[in-house]
Formats: C-alpha cells, sequence, structure tokens
C-alpha cells in the first residue's frame, strides 16, 4: 500500500458509506457522490512528501544531495546532465538521493502503469531542495456493490484481466482499468441484467459504484378452464379462477414446462421461455376426455380382461359375489361423465352392499354404502368421497336414513343417474316392486367429473351382482 493509499483509506470508506444511504433517495445524488470520491482521491495526492537521510554529501564542498521524492514509492529514476547520465536507480519507499556536484539536472521519473516525468532541478553544494515527482497514474479502479460475487462482470463488453471479490463486504474490486470513461455491465441469473454508460475512471483513483439492482422474475398469465391446475416444471402454481383465469409473478426465466389440469379433459403440456418483463401467456380451450361406449355384464363368468378382480370376488351361480373385498374392482377402460347404471343387487347378510361410481382411479372414488340391518351404521344410506385411498367409515360426507329397510337374503334393483355433479339413487324391492328414493347428492366440489365404476366392501357385508348395465348419456 502506498503512502498515498494508506493516508485515503478513511476517506474511501467514508466516501463508500455516503454512497450507500444516498442510494435509495435519489439516484442522482448517487452519481454525483460517485464521481465526488473520485475528486477527494485526487485531492488527497496533494500530502506533503519528505525526505529521510542525511542532506550532507560525502565530499561536502564538493558536492551537494538531491532528494527525489517519488509517488509511487518504486520508480526508476534516471538523472542528466545534458545528454549525459549521470546516476540512475529505483528510489526505495519513495526516495532516491543522489550526490551531484553542483549544477542544472534533468530527472526522469518512470513506473509501470504511469505515466512518464522529466523535471530539471538545480543541485547546490547546500539547500538543494527535493524535487518531488508525483506521476499520474494510467489506470484506476472500480469498487462495486452490492453484487453477488458469482456476477459476471463486463467492461467495455469485455472480462476484466483483474478483478479482487471482497466476499465480507459483498464487494467486487476491478483493478488496472484504463483511465477514461467506461461502459459497466453486470449480469446474473437472478438479477435484471444492468449496464451503465460513461462511468469515470481516473488514474490512481477508486470509482464507488452502487448499482441498483433488480430482482428478474418472470410473468405468467394462463386463460383456460375454470377450476384448471397450473403446474410449472411439475410444482403446483395455482388453479385458474371462476373466469378460468390465473395470474403470476415471480416465475423463475428460462425454459420451464406449463402443465394445465383439470379432472375429466385431457391434460396440456407445453415449454415456453420466460423473459424479464415479458408476459408468457397461455392461452387454451381444454379438450374433454373421451367416454366410454355402453357397458354390461351378466357374470356368467369373471372375465380377467374386462374386470380388475381383488381378492374377495368370485363368479359363482351367474353372479358376482363380494366378501371381505375391501379393494375395489372396476371394469377395465371404462370412464364416464354422465351416465345411466342399473344392477341387480342380493344381500347374502345383514351387512349391506358398495358400489363405486366415478372412479378416477383405484384411490379416488365416490363411494355409496347401502348399510343393512347389520351394518356398520345400520339401515342407513351412506355416502363417502374417497381422495388419495384415505377411507374412515366413520368420516362420511352425508347420511341418510332408509324408509324401507333391507333384509338379508332380500333383492333389489338399484337405479344411478349421473348428471354433472348430481347423483341419485333409486332402489326398488324385488320382493314388493317398491321404489325408494336413496337420495340426491350434490358435491359442491365436484370432486369427481369423469370416471369409472365399481364395488367393494366396507365391513363385513356380503352381497352379490347381476345384471349389471351401464349407459352413457350427453
Amino acid at each position: 500500500m502506498t503512502r498515498f493509499n494508506r493516508t485515503t483509506s478513511i476517506l474511501r470508506f467514508v466516501a463508500a458509506i455516503a454512497l450507500c444511504l444516498v442510494f435509495i433517495s435519489d439516484s442522482n445524488a448517487q452519481r454525483v457522490l460517485e464521481e465526488e470520491s473520485v475528486r477527494i482521491e485526487a485531492k488527497a495526492r496533494k500530502t506533503s512528501l519528505r525526505p529521510r537521510g542525511s542532506t550532507v554529501a560525502s565530499r561536502p564542498g564538493v558536492n551537494g544531495v538531491l532528494f527525489v521524492l517519488t509517488d509511487p514509492e518504486a520508480a526508476q529514476v534516471v538523472i542528466k546532465r545534458g545528454a549525459e547520465i549521470v546516476q540512475q536507480g529505483r528510489s526505495d519507499a519513495g526516495q532516491f538521493r543522489a550526490e551531484l556536484p553542483q549544477g542544472t539536472y534533468t530527472v526522469e521519473v518512470s513506473a509501470d502503469k504511469y505515466a512518464p516525468a522529466s523535471l530539471r532541478t538545480m543541485v547546490k553544494l547546500s539547500g538543494t531542495e527535493p524535487l518531488v515527482a508525483e506521476l499520474v497514474a494510467q489506470t484506476g479502479s472500480i469498487i462495486l456493490g452490492p453484487v453477488e460475487a458469482d456476477a459476471t462482470i463486463l467492461i467495455d463488453g469485455q472480462k476484466p484481466a483483474s478483478m479482487k471479490v471482497k466476499k465480507a463486504e459483498n464487494q467486487i474490486e476491478i483493478e488496472n482499468i484504463p483511465a477514461g470513461p467506461h461502459t459497466l455491465r453486470i449480469s446474473h441469473p437472478t438479477i435484471a441484467d444492468w449496464e451503465r454508460a460513461k462511468v469515470p475512471v481516473r488514474g490512481g483513483a477508486i470509482s464507488y459504484i452502487t448499482p441498483k439492482l433488480e430482482v428478474a422474475t418472470g410473468e405468467l398469465n394462463v386463460i383456460t378452464a375454470p377450476g384448471t391446475s397450473v403446474y410449472l416444471d411439475g410444482e403446483f402454481v395455482g388453479a385458474t379462477t371462476s373466469d378460468g383465469r390465473l395470474n403470476r409473478t415471480n416465475m423463475k426465466l428460462g425454459n420451464h414446462e406449463v402443465k394445465l389440469a383439470k379432472e375429466g379433459y385431457e391434460e396440456f403440456k407445453e415449454t415456453r421461455l420466460f423473459e424479464f418483463r415479458k408476459p408468457v401467456r397461455v392461452e387454451r380451450a381444454l379438450t374433454p376426455l373421451p367416454t366410454s361406449a355402453e357397458f354390461s355384464d351378466d357374470f356368467e363368468i369373471l372375465n380377467p380382461r374386462r374386470w380388475s378382480v381383488p381378492a374377495g370376488w368370485k363368479s359363482e351361480a351367474g353372479m358376482l359375489h363380494l366378501a371381505n373385498a375391501p379393494v375395489p374392482g372396476f371394469p377395465t377402460g371404462i370412464r364416464y361423465r354422465n351416465f345411466h347404471m342399473a344392477f341387480h343387487l342380493k344381500l347374502e347378510n345383514g351387512g349391506g352392499a358398495a358400489w363405486i361410481v366415478r372412479a378416477k382411479d383405484a384411490k379416488n372414488y365416490y363411494l355409496f354404502y347401502l348399510s343393512g340391518p347389520q351394518g356398520l351404521i345400520p339401515n342407513r344410506f351412506i355416502t363417502y368421497i374417497v381422495k388419495d385411498n384415505r377411507f374412515d367409515a366413520m368420516d362420511f360426507f352425508r347420511s341418510d336414513p332408509l324408509i324401507e329397510q333391507v333384509t338379508a337374503g332380500g333383492e333389489y334393483d338399484i337405479e344411478i343417474a349421473v348428471n354433472n355433479d348430481v347423483i341419485t339413487h333409486t332402489i326398488r324391492s324385488a320382493a314388493t316392486g317398491k321404489a325408494e328414493n336413496l337420495g340426491v347428492f350434490k358435491d359442491p366440489g365436484a370432486t369427481f367429473s369423469l370416471g369409472n365404476i365399481g364395488f367393494r366392501t366396507v365391513g363385513a357385508e356380503r352381497f352379490a351382482i347381476d345384471d349389471l348395465f351401464v349407459q352413457p348419456r350427453p
């Protein structure tokens, strides 16, 4: 560190603090203070230099003593008398001492990265004035911050040859910049590109720059069906509102996959480029998933190609029998939106029976439980919404009393009408021919809009199914 740098370190620190305080309120004042820091350092260069060592020549009366005081502290000194070099060497700690005969001399001082100086002086036998050679630096520095250590810094479009990262101060110092105006640019994945032209750099001085960096994020605007789930790279972003819109900021920049998903519709995916201040607009009408044709089965044979067949299922005497079958079974590759379903039911004990409507998969569906006199909740018709395979028989959505109780050994015809979010059940006794409305269920959350049908047990019930028929409806 030079004497000049030691003297001005406090001034630099104060200038940097002033810049940080002013930065938030007034960007013009910030620029003024940045330039003022350079002027403060230029003024500090006038610090007085004093010679050290003896002022008496080894041959008094013949020679005088010349002190050449240099800034920088290490400089090449050449002393000439006319064209003749009489002494030369390097200054030590900013001082070069020469014993010379009385007369006029030319002193040439040079140093790397400084403009050379040529000075004339008169050497006397005694009382020779020290010769001060303050060279003008040809390069300066910029201290930049706060800025991330891994930011890309460019000076006039090029990476600096010399740069120091000051992690503790969250600053970067760019050294050995040629004096003059320069264009400074900062890039980082987390910020918007920042650039300033005509940044002044003065020789031997430090310019303090406090950039106002803006966090770089993208914007997503989605227009599609209401209640559509929106994902970015598989991560849930949100769902569209009742008008089918979703707006989100703070999206990561770069290429990302946008996915739109809604129950009963085909998923839509596309990769889009998110750029700063360039909103990404995704406008898409979702395509409804196609529904299946009519489906029927008399269960003379339980065909594993047509059904998933869990434990507790068997075909016997032309009927499908279920006992101790908590794992649901479904027809293969069937799905309906609106439909009419009918089947013949025989209760083989007093436990009742259970069936499934609009199954998204084996873990998500509507479950309806006809609980008999020996059922878990006797003589009730109970509705469940099963999500992610979470099921508790006591945690039902609704429970309706049976007007006419079902009995062990009784046979019944069940009819189900599904229209949008409304599911209606009717039961008709084979013995009496009397029909009873089991209730009308409407899901306020429209949890499942499309899916399969199926059967399972809830408790210890045993029952049999025959003459199953499902007909899709518009």
